[in-house]
């Protein structure tokens, strides 16, 4: 499978935490050069995340590891983040890609579909899940390393595994033919 773009085997996605503790938190993932961030914070108000992701922006500016945000791509480009990760919803939603080649976008896949118009849009990498059962998405059938491995050969861009992953299941994911392993418990310190 031929990647476009090089990109870290990590991508740490902020989890529901106070807002005083997520800019920290991205801060100190973001002292490892070899991880991606995704600024998801969900539970906060579209003014109050916006403020959140100016200050990350600000604190991660100089740093060798990417910021997303979890929010539309107008925010990114109003912003000037690093890109955007859209969510499926999102992503079903567009008919081309809604940024610059210049800013990354990834997206929440969870089907053949998703997959599909994800790379016919040109996002520059997915992640797939659940891959694992997971204590967030308790009542969701996880995918399983079998079915996570065949959905791998729609596509030929890079797919980051969520759902249940630690950091150590990277070897598992490289040898299903994955790219890397996405998290939010599990990955961030």
């Amino acid at each position: 499978m031929k990647h476009t773009i090089e990109l870290p085997r990590h991508y740490i996605i902020t989890g529901e935490k106070p807002v005083e503790l997520i800019v920290d938190n991205l801060l100190i993932n973001s002292e490892n050069t070899s991880v991606l961030l995704q600024l998801r914070a969900k539970q906060l108000s579209t003014k109050v995340y916006e403020s959140l992701a100016k200050r990350a922006i600000e604190a991660l500016r100089g740093s060798q590891s990417p910021l997303l945000l979890n929010a539309p791509p107008e925010l990114a480009l109003k912003l000037n983040a690093d890109g955007v990760h859209l969510t499926a919803e999102r992503l079903m939603r567009l008919e081309k890609r809604p940024l610059p080649k210049k800013k990354l976008i990834a997206a929440s896949c969870h089907n053949e579909q998703e997959l599909i118009h994800a790379q016919a849009i040109g996002v520059d990498f997915v992640t797939l899940s659940p891959v694992k059962r997971t204590d967030s998405h308790p009542d969701t059938t996880p995918l399983g390393w079998e079915r996570f491995g065949e959905l791998l050969k729609v596509v030929s861009l890079p797919v980051f595994a969520l759902g249940g992953m630690m950091p150590d299941d990277l070897d598992r994911v490289l040898a299903c033919g994955g790219y890397g392993v996405a998290g939010i418990r599990q990955m961030a310190r």
